[in-house]
């Protein structure tokens, strides 16, 4: 190490970016002081590591590295605590349910909206199931139970594991007789619907139906259960302005064909929930223009999941369907 040359190489930057990500993957470990006095602490380092470095003191550098090392090897490491730390998140949302009096939301990333979260903030409680911390106004604890669709949402065994972690949350986390809103089903139409029209050939409408008779087997069977079950139906979908990407928004058809798709869904399944005497709410009405095309402005800066400018539009959906 004690060389010149290589001194002159050692990514300086990288190394503060690496040990400010250490140290922020501790901040659930560590009360506010105590993380701002290891950050002064590791900041004292590696200001004089920079300092030696843009000297090419090919001493010192070596030396404040090691020094670095040693005490990095002395934080506690997360994955030792992780479940401690699901745990923690688990406690924190059922307190804050039971102190707020709120609605349990379940479903996919589009609870993220109930949070009053912008952007998506999810926080694992365990069994690979999130929550979000509650910043906005409206009474909601939420579940993030993966990328999960609404086809699936009645069968056990899919990659996503919809159903057992719901079970899991029934015996676990909510409680009797608690209220439960389930929203799911943007991913189905998105990414899944046209994708199988063209693969069964059929039609758009028959899909849908297949989706709807397992997501609402789903909630009759959570109702009968004793728990008082709503649905709020899936959002207008991403415009095709934005850029495609596969490995995150998925989509098959066009904007106008997948908004078709889900005006067809949000009709069929507040047709079969009122059977059920289930409340269905919906915004997807408003968030369309009358050619079918999605509205920016109620979206969030991902331009697919609802954003907070839509808050109006739910409180009033939420009042009128006696959910608030």
């Amino acid at each position: 190490m004690a060389n010149p040359a290589v001194v002159s190489q050692i990514a300086v930057s990288d190394i503060e970016s690496m040990v400010y990500l250490e140290t922020q993957c501790r901040r659930q470990l560590y009360p506010k002081e105590q993380l701002q006095e290891t950050e002064v602490f590791f900041g004292s380092i590696l200001n004089k590591l920079g300092e030696a470095f843009n000297k090419r003191d090919i001493f010192s550098v070596p030396g404040e590295l090691d020094r670095l090392i040693s005490y990095l090897r002395i934080l506690p490491e997360t994955e030792y605590v992780s479940d401690f730390i699901e745990e923690a998140n688990r406690d924190h949302v059922r307190l804050s349910h039971v102190l707020n009096h709120t609605i349990w939301v379940v479903g996919d990333s589009h609870v993220n909206f109930f949070s009053g979260n912008e952007e998506l903030s999810f926080i694992p409680i365990g069994n690979d199931i999130n929550t979000c911390r509650q910043v906005g106004e409206l009474p909601f604890s939420v579940f993030h139970l993966g990328p999960c669709l609404a086809f699936n949402a009645n069968k056990y065994g899919t990659t996503s594991r919809f159903r057992e972690k719901l079970e899991y949350l029934l015996a676990n986390v909510i409680e009797e007789k608690a209220k439960i809103m389930f929203t799911m089903g943007e991913i189905d139409i998105r990414a899944h619907v046209f994708k199988e029209t063209e693969k069964q050939g059929c039609s758009f409408e028959a899909i849908v139906d297949g989706i709807l008779e397992n997501y609402v087997d789903m909630m009759k069977s959570v109702r009968d259960k004793g728990y008082t079950v709503s649905c709020f139906g899936p959002i207008a979908s991403q415009s095709d302005e934005v850029p495609a990407d596969e490995e995150v928004f998925t989509r098959f058809g066009t904007e106008e064909d997948r908004n078709r798709a889900t005006a067809y869904f949000t009709h069929r399944l507040e047709e079969r929930l009122k059977i059920e005497s289930i409340p269905f709410l919906s915004v997807f009405e408003q968030m369309v223009s009358e050619d079918g095309y999605t509205k920016y402005q109620y979206l969030c800066p991902d331009l697919c999941h609802l954003g907070q400018a839509a808050l109006p539009l739910v409180k009033e959906e939420l009042r009128q369907k006696g959910i608030l």
